[in-house]
C-alpha cells in the first residue's frame, strides 16, 4: 500500500503507449513483452541511444527454468486468440538447460547479445544496475562479464547479505557470493581501444590485481571477506582498464588470488564462541603499521556523527551516508552496519536515536578527564589535560609534529619532563587514533590506558583480536579501564591528599582472563543478531 502511495504521488496520471515514440507525445507508459535479443524491433522497437536508465534482473544461469515453469498458464493466458505476447519462445530464452541443449557457452553468449542490445539503446554516459543473486560464483562472474564486454564500465557494487546469513557461507575464502549484488554499469561517453588477450602481459596482469587487492585489504585495515573482494572487481578493472587492458575473468582474479597466498596473502581463521573454526578472511602476509582507523571504526564513528547531528534518523539514512562516503571494496555489508546501530542506538516508532547511556557517556567524557587530573596530582604528578584550563608547554625532545600529536591526548601524568602514564577517555570502541596517538611518545616504559564504557566490552573485544589493533596493543602494552571503574575509584579517593600511583595500574578492567573471551567480527555480528 505504501509503494502504490509513493508510485500515484510520483506519476500523476497514466497513459499507456503503443509504441515507443508515442513516449516523445504524451504517453507516459510503455509495457512490452519482446526478446532481450531484439529491443529494437517490434513491438517496443525502442531507439537507439534513446534510454536514460535501465534496471534489469537476468537470469541466473539454470538455477531456475522460468519459461517452462510458466508453459501451463502461458498456455491459459494465450487463450483461443492465440494472444502473440504469451508466445513461449524456448529458441531465445536465455538459460542453461540439458534438456533444451543449452550449456554455460550458450547462457553467456545469448546474456552477452542481449546486453550488446542494452547498450545501444541506452544514452552514453548513463547507467545500468544489474541485480544478481546465485550461490555459483561462475555465474556471478559471466554476467559481469557479459555486461563488460558489451562495452559498459564497471562502477558499483552493493551487497546485500541474506537476512539470515550462515557464518559458514559469508566466511568461504574462495568462490562465494552468498547473497544480493546490486551491481552498476555505466555506458562511457565515448569508446576506448584497450590491448587484445593477446597482447596482455600475464605477470603484469597478476601484479595489478595483485597491488590492488592489497590496497584495499589496506584500505579497510582489516581482514576481509571474499564477498568483500568480490566487491572490489569494479576497483580491479578500473586498474586493469587504466593499464589498457581487455576484459579479464574474474576467474583469473581468484586463480592469482590462490596462486599468491602465503606469498602476499595469508588466511585469517575466524572461530565460533565455542573456539570452533568456522570461516576464514584475507590478511596481507607482512600485516600493516596502525596508522589509520580501520573500516569499521570509521564506519562506527560515522553512524554516530550522523545520529549526533540528526537526533532521529532511519536505517536507510544511515546506509544512504554510508553508502555514499564507503563505496565499492569500502563498502560495509548491512548486517555489520545493523549491527553497530544496534550497539549506540535504540529504535523508537520506526527511528533510530542515541541509546541514553550513550548520551550520558558523552556527558561524562570531559567529567572523567577533570577525575584524571586531581588523581594525577595527588599521586604526585604534573599533569597535562587536553581541557582548557590543563593545555600547557610540552617540553619534550621531540619534532614539533610528534609534539602537537602528544597535545591531543586526553592526559598526561609526568614527572621532569618524563611522560611515565597516558590515558585515553573513549565513548566508543573508536580506539585507533588513541593508539596512534600514544605511539608518539617514544619511552617503551609508558603505562597506557583508555577508559571505555563497560557497555562497549563486547564489541572492543571483538576489534582487539583483529590483527593490526592486537599487535599494537600488546607492542605498547595498553591496559583497559571502564568508566564506572575509574569513577569509582576516584569517588573512594576523592578525601584523600595522596594516594599510590600502583593502585591505578589494579583498575585495569581486561585481565588475561577476560581477553581469552575475545571474539571476532562475525561472532559479534552473529551474536548481535
Amino acid at each position: 500500500m505504501k509503494g502504490k502511495r509513493e508510485s500515484n504521488e510520483l506519476i500523476k496520471f497514466y497513459k499507456e503507449a503503443k509504441s515507443f515514440e508515442d513516449l516523445n507525445n504524451d504517453a507516459n507508459i510503455l509495457i512490452s513483452t519482446q526478446s532481450a535479443l531484439s529491443l529494437k524491433d517490434a513491438p517496443a522497437k525502442i531507439s537507439k541511444e534513446s534510454v536514460d536508465y535501465v534496471f534489469t534482473d537476468p537470469p541466473y544461469g539454470g538455477s531456475i527454468q522460468y519459461m517452462e515453469l510458466s508453459a501451463l498458464w502461458a498456455s491459459w493466458l494465450k487463450g483461443e486468440k492465440n494472444d502473440p505476447r504469451f508466445e513461449l519462445r524456448f529458441d531465445e530464452e536465455i538459460t542453461i538447460n540439458d534438456s533444451q541443449k543449452k550449456d554455460f557457452d550458450y547462457y553467456h553468449k545469448m546474456l552477452k547479445a542481449s546486453f550488446e542490445q542494452i547498450y545501444d539503446v541506452l544514452k552514453p554516459g548513463r547507467w545500468l544496475t544489474v541485480t544478481f543473486h546465485n550461490t555459483d560464483i561462475k555465474i556471478y562472474n559471466s554476467i559481469i562479464k557479459a555486461v563488460v564486454l558489451a562495452g559498459f564500465d564497471l562502477e558499483k557494487i552493493i551487497y546485500q547479505p541474506p537476512a539470515r546469513p550462515s557464518a559458514k557461507g559469508l566466511l568461504q575464502p574462495y568462490g562465494s557470493a552468498v547473497g544480493d549484488y546490486y551491481i552498476r554499469f555505466r555506458k562511457p561517453e565515448k569508446t576506448e581501444k584497450l590491448l587484445s588477450d593477446a597482447e596482455i602481459d600475464k605477470e603484469r596482469y597478476e601484479r595489478i590485481v595483485v597491488n590492488t587487492v592489497k590496497h584495499i585489504i589496506a584500505e579497510r585495515r582489516e581482514p576481509v571477506t571474499y564477498s568483500i573482494i568480490i566487491n572490489s572487481y569494479p576497483t580491479i578493472f578500473e586498474e586493469l582498464k587504466k593499464n589498457g587492458y581487455k576484459f579479464s575473468a574474474p576467474e583469473g582474479i581468484e586463480e592469482v588470488l590462490r596462486k599468491y597466498l602465503n606469498k602476499e596473502f595469508v588466511l585469517v581463521e575466524v572461530k565460533d564462541e565455542k573456539g570452533k573454526v568456522i570461516g576464514k578472511k584475507w590478511w596481507l602476509k607482512e600485516g600493516l603499521y596502525l596508522d589509520r582507523a580501520s573500516l569499521s571504526e570509521r564506519v562506527e564513528g560515522t553512524i554516530i556523527d550522523v545520529l549526533n547531528r540528526r537526533v532521529v534518523v532511519s536505517f536507510d539514512d544511515i546506509l544512504e551516508e554510508i553508502f555514499t562516503r564507503f563505496q565499492n571494496a569500502l563498502t560495509p555489508d548491512t548486517q555489520s552496519i545493523k549491527a553497530i546501530l544496534e550497539e549506540y542506538a535504540e529504535k523508537t516508532d520506526g527511528k533510530w536515536q542515541l541509546k541514553k547511556e550513550m548520551r550520558l557517556r558523552q556527558t561524562q567524557h570531559n567529567q572523567i578527564i577533570q577525575m584524571i587530573v586531581e588523581l594525577g596530582q595527588k599521586a604526585g604528578f604534573e599533569v597535562y589535560a587536553d581541557l582548557p584550563d590543563w593545555r600547557g608547554k610540552l617540553d619534550l625532545p621531540l619534532s614539533k609534529e610528534k609534539i602537537d600529536r602528544i597535545k591531543e591526548i586526553d592526559a598526561l601524568w609526568m614527572k621532569n619532563g618524563e611522560i611515565f602514564y597516558e590515558f585515553e577517555v573513549e565513548n566508543t570502541t573508536g580506539i585507533s587514533d588513541a593508539i596512534i596517538r600514544g605511539s608518539n611518545i617514544p619511552s617503551p616504559n609508558v603505562k597506557r590506558f583508555i577508559i571505555i564504557p563497560e557497555e562497549r566490552k563486547n564489541l572492543l573485544l571483538m576489534k582487539i583480536a583483529e590483527p593490526i589493533l592486537k599487535e599494537s596493543i600488546e607492542q605498547y602494552k595498553w591496559g583497559f579501564i571502564f568508566f564506572d571503574t575509574i569513577i569509582t575509584f576516584y569517588e573512594k579517593n576523592r578525601q584523600k591528599k595522596t594516594i599510590e600511583a600502583k593502585e591505578i595500574d589494579k583498575l585495569n578492567n581486561l585481565s588475561n582472563r577476560i581477553r581469552q573471551e575475545q571474539q571476532t567480527l562475525g561472532q559479534f555480528l552473529n551474536q548481535s543478531r
